[in-house]
């Protein structure tokens, strides 16, 4: 049995008139009775609690206001299951270019009459009843990613591609079930077609710009994400993308500017603290950022965020702030043996590349007595042994065994830190 269009109406203003014009209308045609939130929280708690609901939006209330309304408005799964009527006083590309990204149904604009709310409410009721198939098969994608039953929202997403060929809609949702299957070259193959479009379709851009960054190409993810910003700068998500790529380049400044502003939009989003705290780290204010780390991350986020900056620093050939990051890590680990091996692991790949081998050595060593089970370490050990007994270095797999006509070379995999975790949770680091 299909569902309704809509099982609610929420409507998200500040003007009364217009409140009482969709409530009056809604009433008219027999739809819910609209809910009217009387803050922004408030409104993001009934998005939460009606999540098929149709949610109308005021521009009024602010961009930022009602950016991060509609961002919220896609579900936790961040896939489009719920119509969506955005009212602007004027319409420009860059109205239009934020409502596409956000999946807007409708847009209103002009003088908002009660017989033309009712007549748009009675469209979008007819448009949202002709979509209703397609609709319920995005919500069965939205629960397949929950389960993290990639196989099933793939095969979901093919239907969907042979019944509306070209929907821009479903390629971008197809481009995201290969980017959480880390498939980066499908992903960015599928959407390029769509850079072209007018107004820009945002989420493709944005969903290139990921990919560019994840495929070693920096400069295009920034052009990707800065372009989008010009017509929605209110993307939480995006703007921390920014402060990562910004991040790498050591644009510590303009980073931290771009976290800052994903924080004055959501004051608990986790990537832009732990971004501003790397950022923290690379000023030398490092109790602030700890400050901030701690209440928010465990030690093997911690640890991240250390190894996250000393990267940035030393490939811009800052050894000394990198070994000094690495160094005050330490401290902030206190007993963890596991985390503190990786840290001084790390820290010898530091001194390996600034040429000081002895203070490599050392590093590594510390690193396999803190666990001796860590094999890149003991790799290390080796390779660090035979540069400094005057050895030139061949290639070598981590953990192959080697001879003195095979000697290894050091692995330089600092960026690499956290993959060494992937199966092990972050309790058992705990002694």
């Amino acid at each position: 049995m299909s569902l309704p269009p809509f099982n609610g109406v929420i409507v998200y203003s500040k003007r009364d008139p217009l409140r009482r014009v969709f409530r009056a209308e809604c009433k008219s045609l027999g739809l819910a009775e609209a809910v009217l939130p009387a803050s922004e929280q408030e409104c993001l708690d009934q998005l939460y609690y009606l999540q098929s609901a149709l949610l109308v939006v005021d521009y009024d209330v602010g961009a930022k206001s009602a950016a991060k309304v509609l961002q919220a408005a896609k579900s936790h799964h961040n896939i489009e299951t719920r119509p969506i009527l955005l009212v602007v006083d004027t319409l420009d590309h860059n109205v239009a270019a934020t409502a596409a990204e956000f999946g807007v149904s409708m847009i209103l604009t002009g003088e908002l009459t009660p017989g033309i709310v009712k007549e748009r409410l009675a469209k979008l009721k007819e448009q949202e009843t002709s979509l209703q198939p397609l609709k319920e098969k995005m919500i069965q994608i939205a629960f397949a990613r929950e389960r993290k039953d990639l196989a099933h929202s793939s095969k979901l997403l093919m239907e969907l591609q042979k019944q509306y060929p070209g929907n821009p809609r479903i390629v971008v949702e197809v481009a995201e079930n290969f980017i959480q299957q880390d498939a980066w070259e499908e992903a960015l193959k599928i959407l390029t077609p769509l850079k072209d479009k007018k107004p820009p379709y945002l989420r493709a851009i944005h969903l290139m710009g990921r990919c560019f960054a994840k495929l070693g190409q920096p400069d295009a993810a920034l052009q990707a994400f800065e372009m989008c910003n010009l017509f929605n700068p209110n993307n939480v998500a995006r703007l921390v993308d920014l402060g990562n790529i910004l991040l790498k380049r050591n644009q510590v400044p303009e980073a931290k500017g771009n976290y800052s502003a994903a924080l004055d939009m959501d004051p608990s989003n986790k990537p832009a603290k732990m971004g501003v705290s790397q950022c923290l780290l690379l000023e030398g204010e490092v109790n602030e950022a700890l400050s901030i780390m701690k209440e928010m991350s465990g030690p093997r986020e911690l640890a991240a965020v250390f190894n996250t900056s000393a990267v940035v620093a030393i490939r811009h050939g800052e050894f000394e702030k990198g070994v000094e990051l690495y160094e005050q890590a330490q401290k902030a680990l206190g007993s963890n043996r596991k985390l503190r091996a990786r840290i001084f692991y790390n820290k010898g790949i530091a001194f390996h590349r600034w040429q000081k081998p002895d203070q490599a050595l050392a590093a590594f060593e510390t690193a396999h007595k803190l666990d001796p089970s860590f094999d890149n370490a003991g790799h290390n050990i080796k390779a660090s042994q035979h540069l400094l007994a005057g050895g030139k270095p061949t290639k070598a797999a981590v953990g192959q065994n080697t001879s003195p006509q095979a000697a290894p070379e050091v692995n330089w995999d600092q960026e690499a830190f956290m993959n060494l975790f992937d199966d092990q949770s972050e309790d058992e680091f705990d002694d």
